[in-house]
């Protein structure tokens, strides 16, 4: 059996949302009770990760990025309007997405695991598909 959902947010400018009460909100309206969980940015300049909720980490997930890819270098994608070369590649370094297993109509995660939508971007509201595929 498969299963679409999806859901908005809305962002700030290169932050770190968690979206897992929310992704779990499509895990208790789906008639899936085990498989998996694929959560899906349907953006180049926004990505998915799993990681601790802590204040300090999530400070130091967007000072590595930062780090990595500044806002402030010339990036050759800068040439045309978007400006957004460094949004573009931290989504290289975060993925797209994440699957995670469901069972018993639960997210199996481990005690500090969390999901985030990584912004690499200026703030907006972006889609994120929950796609299920499992057994009811």
């Amino acid at each position: 059996m498969f299963e679409r959902h999806e859901f908005q947010v809305r962002t700030e400018r290169n932050g770190v949302l968690n979206i897992t009460e929310k992704v779990v909100e499509k895990i208790n309206d789906s008639e899936i009770k085990n498989g998996f969980c694929l959560v899906f940015s349907r953006h180049t300049t926004a990505g998915i990760i799993v990681n601790e909720n802590e204040k300090g980490l999530v400070e130091d997930m967007e000072s590595f990025l930062e780090k990595l890819a500044p806002e402030d270098k010339k990036y050759m994608h800068n040439r045309g309007p978007d400006k957004n070369g460094h949004a573009h590649l931290r989504n290289i370094l975060t993925g797209s997405g994440q699957t995670l297993p469901v069972e018993k109509g639960s997210l199996v995660s481990g005690t500090w695991q969390n999901i985030f939508l990584v912004e690499g971007d200026s703030p907006r509201t972006r889609n994120i598909d929950v796609y299920l595929i499992g057994e009811k």
